[in-house]
């Protein structure tokens, strides 16, 4: 994970850790690997009340290209968009690695060999091309930002870290963050595993949740970044022996501060959907700020010392779910554990071995139509074509009675897919626009469709909607 690339020594230029503190010390044995689930504290009594989370709650995700033919992810609502700005480039196996191993744990589907922690909220991915030739591009990064903040994503998990000896980051990246926060977004960003020698962006700009990691007995890694760049916005949480899954269909244990960001994304993604299912508006930076708030301090013993290698202290979701909802609401009653529970079985001492996996009732997608009124175009356009199936006569009135009300904005969507060669998107807007009966003349919906339909040939999903479109537009010729 985080560790795997970024601490093997410290940056030109940098000290080395100081006398290389160990970060397992040689009389600690190696602890048990956990699910998801059991890595934080909460998630099963949020679970009951979430029902594993919110559809209507977007996790965009920069970070290496998962691999969708995992069987954690068989059902996952889980698109990987494409970095259109970009040549195409080779998959690096190891951010692919790391890629899959995030998106599991976020949304694991229950049942499966890997249950995740939001498995019914929806994921978007972009993975710039990063590998050992090739470090994180802070312009990219940017891009990303922006491309996952147009697409609706409600909270951005910023995975890449980009070392900076400066304490600072390149301006547009700060500029593209900014924005996204000031948009209602939650960033949160792994601190970084640099043992502090180095700052990690965009983990130290102001607004962004940045997270630490913690060992299995509540110590906290010697590599894990602190500093004056992380003050007053970081929490921690566990970053060792978390399972996640692995491209060859299995699943493995990791750790890292890439670990504990995405413990942290997935116990925001589930307090945003209580937030609807409690029928409040979700506001994720309400979230961000109750996390802060409610974080545990830690003692001298678990920060060596040092209680600013703590950050603001450790994640207690119960505690910033009763902050959230200010007077707990009726059946909603979550207890503050002081430490992980440890009662959950434990996996035997092989990292591939598997046991039975927390999991969580299975619970029907479900849009609602007042919340993608209320979405600006882009995004709009996205939840639509993730709605594309529901395009038929009949079967969604009031969706489709706001794409003609919208039908400027959707044709809009369209565009700005094909452009950007997001082929999924444009033929599920294609699709609506063919059923709305009201696109405009000069958009070519025929056209685009045909050409569509030359660009996809091996996409079943696309492939699928564009001959929904085609059959739409005849019939409406009939």
């Amino acid at each position: 994970m985080a560790d795997a690339r970024t601490a093997p020594g410290p940056a030109p230029g940098t000290a080395a850790p100081p006398t290389a503190q160990p970060d397992t010390p040689p009389d600690r044995s190696a602890p048990p690997p956990r699910y998801p689930a059991q890595a934080v504290a909460g998630i099963a009594e949020l679970w009951r009340h979430t029902q594993g989370g919110d559809p209507g709650i977007t996790i965009g995700v920069v970070d290496g290209p998962p691999q969708l033919s995992h069987p954690s992810l068989t059902g996952a609502d889980l698109r990987v968009l494409p970095t259109w700005w970009l040549p195409p480039t080779q998959t690096d196996p190891k951010m692919a690695e790391h890629g899959t191993w995030t998106a599991s744990v976020l949304l694991g589907q229950p049942g499966s060999i890997l249950p995740g922690l939001a498995p019914r909220c929806r994921a978007l991915f972009l993975s710039p091309p990063v590998d050992e030739e090739n470090p994180p591009d802070p312009l990219s990064g940017a891009r990303a930002v922006e491309e996952l903040v147009e697409a609706g994503a409600d909270i951005i998990q910023f995975t890449l870290a980009l070392p900076t000896a400066s304490h600072d980051a390149d301006d547009m990246l700060k500029r593209a963050i900014a924005r996204a926060i000031d948009a209602g977004v939650l960033i949160t960003a792994p601190a970084g595993n640099d043992y502090g020698n180095n700052s990690i962006a965009p983990a130290i700009l102001p607004g962004v949740l940045a997270v630490g990691a913690h060992r299995a007995d509540g110590a906290m890694f010697y590599f894990s970044n602190h500093g004056p760049a992380y003050t007053g916005h970081g929490i921690t949480a566990l970053g060792e022996a978390v399972y996640g899954a692995h491209p060859d269909g299995d699943i493995e244990a990791q750790k890292g501060t890439c670990v504990a960001v995405a413990l942290v994304t997935g116990a925001a993604a589930l307090l945003i959907s209580l937030q609807r299912h409690l029928g409040q508006p979700p506001d994720a930076l309400a979230v961000r700020d109750a996390l802060l708030a409610t974080a545990r301090p830690c003692m001298p013993e678990q920060s060596h010392g040092q209680t600013e290698r703590c950050l603001n202290g450790f994640i207690d979701v119960p505690a910033a779910t009763r902050r959230l909802l200010a007077a707990p609401s009726p059946g909603i009653g979550l207890s503050s554990p002081a430490q992980h529970d440890h009662s959950a079985p434990a996996p035997a001492s092989s990292g591939r071995v598997h046991q039975h996996a927390p999991d969580v009732a299975a619970h029907p997608r479900q849009h609602d139509t007042q919340h993608l009124a209320n979405l600006a175009w882009p995004q709009l356009t996205a939840h639509l074509a993730d709605l594309a199936d529901q395009a038929e006569p009949g079967a969604r009135p009031a969706l489709l009675a706001l794409v003609r009300q919208r039908v400027l904005d959707v044709a809009r969507g369209f565009v700005r897919a094909v452009m950007r060669r997001d082929y999924r998107q444009a033929a599920g807007a294609a699709r609506w626009l063919a059923l709305s009966g009201m696109a405009p003349h000069t958009l070519g919906l025929e056209t685009g469709i045909d050409f569509l339909a030359q660009r996809t040939p091996h996409d079943p999903q696309a492939v699928h909607h564009l001959q929904a479109a085609r059959a739409l537009l005849n019939g409406k010729r009939s």
